[in-house]
């Protein structure tokens, strides 16, 4: 697993924030654990994205 890729953070308001992230999976081995992650399906190419909400203090 060889991961790169982008990011955007956007901030909603006050502390809270959301992340996306696309990765795409260079070394795309058969027993990776993300194979079932991939964004078009196991057979598809190996890109990855993620979305998270962030709370600061």
């Amino acid at each position: 697993m060889l991961f790169a890729g982008a990011g955007y953070n956007y901030s909603i308001g006050g502390t809270v924030n959301l992340q996306i992230m696309l990765l795409y999976d260079f070394i795309d081995n058969i027993s990776s654990p993300y194979q079932g992650s991939f964004m078009f399906g196991a057979l598809g190419p190996p890109i990855i994205y993620r979305i998270g909400i962030s709370i600061g203090m």
